[in-house]
């Protein structure tokens, strides 16, 4: 399963590259948020687990702060974002 969710978010990730050449972000959002439901629960779980031993306080975070930061990153940079999620995949 998460070798073909990798194979999946990669193909995203290629589509993401043609659509900020391009300098179309309407596209580029409706591909970025293709991940976002797995991207969003992952988080969610991180962030209940930190809740509960008392890491951070209970409602402090949401996922969708994190899931926008995150498409903000990616549009800036989406060349470094590709290096970063390659060496994370690994």
């Amino acid at each position: 399963m998460r070798a073909k969710y990798k194979t999946y978010a990669r193909s995203v990730l290629v589509e993401l590259r043609v659509y900020k050449k391009e300098n179309n972000r309407k596209n580029f959002k409706e591909a970025f948020m293709k991940l976002m439901p797995d991207v969003k629960a992952y988080i969610s779980k991180i962030l209940k687990i930190a809740e509960s031993k008392r890491v951070i306080a209970k409602g402090s975070y949401q996922a969708d702060d994190f899931i926008n930061d995150l498409y903000l990153y990616t549009y800036v940079d989406i060349p470094m974002m590709l290096v970063f999620l390659h060496f994370w995949w690994l």
